[in-house]
């Protein structure tokens, strides 16, 4: 791909083909760098594939591999932590400002949503698996888990699992969960939810984790993400995290 790009860059240097060749080289980069690097320099790798992303962007800020370039800059800089969020909200504000005709546009957009999500209303309505309408401003009364999660995820029935535990203690006082499934196919989503006995509220829309109009409205990029619920609708927590201090933050919520 190198040698290939820089024939290109060396005939029609600008042009679509050098792009298209100069974000497929960096992309198979990235994954060989991934899957050959000690864990241990990981963050270095992440870095580098930061800097990477940022430099392709403004050598092709035109191009037609622009838009996927920001989505996957945006993404690698949240990784990064609270250090990087202000940088990926600008960077997104840019993707849906620069390419307002790309479907990234409304995942950038949400994805803004969510990173200034705390505070505000939390908004979501749609179908549950069971094919009823589910709007919730119609219990934001309750403190609600809010579960985004897809069945191939390396954790899925553990974290489903987990919440079924946690509804089991919390939902006498009051607690409620909702959780939306980003599979492309509803069937395994509801073996899931089957498996782990998890009670509430399950929604579905087709599309994926790429597409599904449900995880593109908070710009969700990867499985699981959770968002908390205060009892009078709004955020306190868009990026909690399953596992041990799920529950601390739970007892909090439900006092």
């Amino acid at each position: 791909l190198k040698q290939w790009l820089g024939q290109i860059e060396q005939a029609a240097a600008g042009s679509s083909a050098a792009s298209y060749a100069a974000f497929r080289a960096l992309a198979a980069e990235y994954a060989a760098k991934v899957s050959t690097t000690d864990p241990a320099k990981g963050g270095e790798v992440q870095t580098w594939w930061r800097d990477q992303l940022d430099g392709f962007v403004k050598k092709f800020p035109r191009s037609d591999e622009a838009p996927e370039a920001m989505l996957r800059l945006a993404v690698a800089q949240e990784f990064a932590g609270k250090d990087g969020e202000a940088e990926a909200k600008g960077v997104y504000e840019k993707l849906a400002a620069a390419f307002p005709g790309h479907p990234y546009k409304k995942k950038a957009e949400g994805a803004v949503r969510r990173l200034t999500s705390e505070g505000q209303p939390f908004v979501l309505a749609g179908q549950t698996l069971e094919g009823k309408p589910f709007n919730f401003a119609q219990q934001a009364t309750k403190p609600t888990v809010v579960l985004y999660w897809a069945s191939w995820g390396n954790r899925t029935l553990d974290d489903l699992k987990q919440l079924a535990e946690l509804a089991k203690t919390y939902g006498p006082k009051g607690l409620e969960v909702v959780t939306v499934s980003l599979d492309e196919d509803a069937a395994k989503a509801v073996q899931a939810i089957n498996a782990a006995q998890l009670p509430g509220n399950h929604l579905f829309a087709p599309g994926g984790l790429d597409d599904s109009p449900l995880g593109v409205a908070y710009g969700i990029t990867m499985v699981p993400h959770l968002f908390l619920v205060s009892k009078d609708g709004k955020v306190v927590n868009r990026n909690a995290q399953t596992g041990p201090t799920l529950k601390d933050e739970i007892e909090k919520l439900v006092k």
